[in-house]
């Protein structure tokens, strides 16, 4: 009788057992296989990083663009042109449209600090593309590079390549990468030369 008991008690502890990492294993997996979608905050970029300082004009104002047509929701994955970072379960999505939309909103605050008037309708366009993005995890760091083709008016037309890396999330890598573009924006003298005249 006592063997019964014994076996039904080590079986009934077995069984637990089980169901505990079961249900461990099935909140692990489903907390690593999230897909969170594109997201962008703004980046407080330090004053002293950006050369144009303030408009010469008080009355000067500009239409930053998004020129990024690609609309498209993908998986941005780690080593492929176009994907954003994938490592384990964990994988990320969004566009192009996106991610150029995150340029422009952080381009956008950097003028308004400076005294520029940004609206849709201005005389003055800057056009904004993101052409190419490569989203990287790793175990201690996620990197993001990012290619933005910048268009000033009708002449100027200039790429800017950057590479942020941060211990921090994936999109607060992205969102460094977007400041750097940014601050190589607003120090190029032709940009500041358009802004100005």
């Amino acid at each position: 009788m006592r063997h019964r008991q014994r076996l039904f008690v080590r079986s009934l502890f077995n069984y637990r057992s089980f169901l505990f990492i079961l249900s461990l294993s099935i909140g692990l997996f489903s907390g690593c296989t999230r897909t969170p979608d594109f997201r962008s905050s703004l980046y407080e970029i330090d004053t002293e990083r950006i050369s144009f300082t303030k408009a010469k004009d008080s009355k000067v104002s500009v239409s930053i663009v998004n020129a990024q047509q690609d609309m498209r929701k993908r998986e941005l994955a780690h080593g492929a042109q176009g994907r954003m970072g994938s490592m384990g379960f964990q994988r990320y999505f969004g566009s192009m449209n996106e991610i150029t939309q995150a340029v422009v909103i952080q381009l956008t605050h950097e003028l308004q600090k400076r005294g520029v008037d940004v609206k849709k309708d201005a005389a003055n366009r800057i056009q904004l593309q993101v052409d190419k993005t490569r989203f990287t995890m790793g175990a201690w760091m996620n990197r993001v590079d990012m290619e933005v083709r910048v268009k000033a008016g009708k002449d100027y037309v200039r790429t800017f390549s950057v590479s942020n890396g941060t211990p921090g999330t994936m999109w607060r890598a992205s969102d460094g990468a977007v400041a750097l573009i940014t601050i190589d924006i607003l120090n190029d003298p032709k940009i500041i030369e358009y802004l100005n005249n």
